[in-house]
């Protein structure tokens, strides 16, 4: 019986303390002397001193607001696509019925009901509606027809105003974070929880007469809640980090197609 691996560099200041204070709590639980752990949780409540006077990043990151500010601009602009949509859809224009029920089923989809939901999954939904709109051109067209196109494109330059902003203000609390003096006690919290680990699996091995198994369940289950945690964290980084790749390629095609159309008037002009 292990205890399941966990990736304790990647976990942040607030959840290092919330893990091991956790994981305390647990072995007070129990004989630790029997147990052979008496000296882990000395340590452990040592390195949970030290873990505790690392101060979070000083004074407010200077783009925040400015991130705010767009993200506010969005949800704004995809709710007046909706109310806008739904006039059009109550309107029940003969001549665009096909294309009315396109453009609402897209806006049903995705833009309504943004405000009551977080910050993440509106990103998520605004992204996959300007995706949808953008590759296919049925949907492009319907948009169109029903003249909510220009409202579209104020998203997307919406939506590129945030990342910008977020990209910046990612970069300026890597700045800040570069300079914390702090790195020493982190690794050594992760390292004393890595013995406390290693102690109690060997434990269990060498000393089968005593009971490591309900503790190493109960680490467990704690361990799974934290890993679970991280995992979020990253999918939600990848997702900006595709986010940003797609960004940079939309915006070198667009460059390249204004290159190609002032090329192409300075040849009309020669020619002439």
């Amino acid at each position: 019986m292990q205890i399941r691996r966990i990736s304790l560099s990647k976990l942040q200041r607030a959840n290092m303390l919330t893990i091991m204070s956790n994981i305390i709590g647990i072995l007070k639980e129990y004989d630790v002397e029997k147990l052979h752990l008496d000296f882990m949780l000395k340590i452990l409540e040592k390195n949970q001193l030290q873990v505790n006077t690392i101060a979070p990043l000083k004074g407010p990151l200077m783009m925040t607001p400015y991130v705010q500010q767009w993200h506010d601009e969005r949800v704004k602009l995809a709710g007046s696509i909706a109310i806008q949509m739904k006039g059009i859809a109550q309107a029940n224009l003969p001549s665009m019925r096909e294309e009315i029920k396109i453009a609402q089923e897209v806006v049903q989809l995705y833009l309504v009901g943004l405000r009551k939901k977080k910050k993440e999954e509106v990103e998520s939904l605004i992204d996959s509606f300007l995706r949808d709109v953008k590759k296919n051109q049925h949907v492009a067209d319907a948009f169109t027809k029903v003249a909510l196109m220009p409202y579209v494109d104020e998203l997307a330059q919406a939506s590129k105003e945030h990342y910008k902003f977020y990209k910046k203000r990612n970069l300026e609390a890597a700045q800040k974070q570069k300079g914390d003096k702090n790195k020493t006690i982190k690794r050594e919290a992760q390292g004393a929880l890595r013995s406390l680990f290693e102690q109690i699996e060997m434990g269990h091995r060498n000393y089968p007469e005593l009971d490591y198994a309900h503790l190493i369940t109960r680490l467990n289950v704690e361990l799974a809640r934290f890993t679970n945690s991280i995992k979020t964290r990253e999918t939600y980084n990848k997702k900006r980090a595709k986010k940003a790749r797609e960004a940079a390629l939309v915006s070198q095609q667009e460059a390249e197609e204004q290159q190609d159309s002032e090329n192409l008037k300075d040849s009309e002009k020669d020619a002439l």
